[in-house]
């Protein structure tokens, strides 16, 4: 079946009741420069006027320039082909500076439907990555339900040597459950030196606890203990005095527990 064969069975699905095909990316636009919090149906209602509208996502900039964008897919290519020459470079109704209008693809196609850097901009898995941690896709995410305070269960690790890195947190505390996005955190001196303090940021608390019983008074190779505990909330004395259980079972590897002889 050619393209030009596929297209029209694509389009005539679509007035039926048979199956959709999963979507052309020419017939999809990439809108940048929109206000952070701007609702889809906002950007629906901007845009209806130039063509049907199949779906729409706003997700937030992924440069980090406090703007969001949208991924809007009309019913064909024709029509996102007029929205983005009418559209590109014009100030929208009810905005202050002028939106940026592309072909949107998986990268394969760009300004003209047959090549670009696709939805995400040229920022490689960095950007994809931003791009779900900031729009609340996923869970403990930024504006995610499961967010509540980001810190609630939140591990403080001391003792670690100075060559760690985030890299070797998310090893050593992955497999107790999932953890929030950006949820591991070395924190290290200016020479990149690790400061011996970290933090991982689970989503459940019973991920949690199974850390610190595993890893809390932990002696490392170099005789160092380990310090796992609940991250200290500011103003909870309660918890400031909370002193977490030892483990008496296995501890990481190239380490014994500190009740071990």
């Amino acid at each position: 079946m050619s393209r030009d064969e596929a297209r029209k069975f694509g389009k005539s699905s679509s007035s039926g009741s048979g199956p959709r095909r999963s979507g052309d990316a020419t017939e999809s636009l990439h809108v940048a420069g929109l206000p952070l919090g701007m609702e889809t149906e906002e950007v629906k209602k901007l845009l209806a006027a130039h063509g049907r509208i199949i779906s729409c996502k706003v997700v937030a900039s992924s440069s980090g320039d406090g703007k969001a964008a949208a991924l809007v897919r009309f019913d064909s290519f024709e029509e996102a082909k007029r929205a983005k020459a009418s559209l590109n470079g014009t100030t929208l109704p009810g905005l202050e500076r002028p939106v940026t209008v592309r072909f949107a693809d998986d990268g394969r196609k760009g300004s003209d439907g047959k090549g670009g850097r696709g939805f995400f901009g040229a920022g490689g898995i960095e950007a994809v990555a931003n791009s779900f941690e900031t729009n609340g896709s996923l869970p403990g995410g930024k504006g995610s339900p499961e967010t509540g305070s980001g810190t609630q269960h939140a591990l403080y690790i001391a003792g670690l040597p100075p060559d760690t890195a985030n890299l070797h947190l998310y090893k050593l505390f992955a497999s107790f459950g999932a953890i929030r996005p950006k949820g591991v955190h070395a924190m290290l001196n200016p020479d990149g030196n690790c400061k011996g303090i970290g933090f991982v940021n689970f989503l459940e608390e019973t991920s949690a606890q199974a850390a610190i019983m595993m890893y809390n008074g932990a002696v490392l190779p170099d005789g160092t203990t380990l310090k796992v505990a609940n991250k200290q909330v500011k103003g909870d004395r309660d918890q400031r005095n909370a002193t977490p259980k030892v483990s008496g079972g296995s501890a990481a590897v190239g380490a014994v527990p500190k009740s071990a002889p």
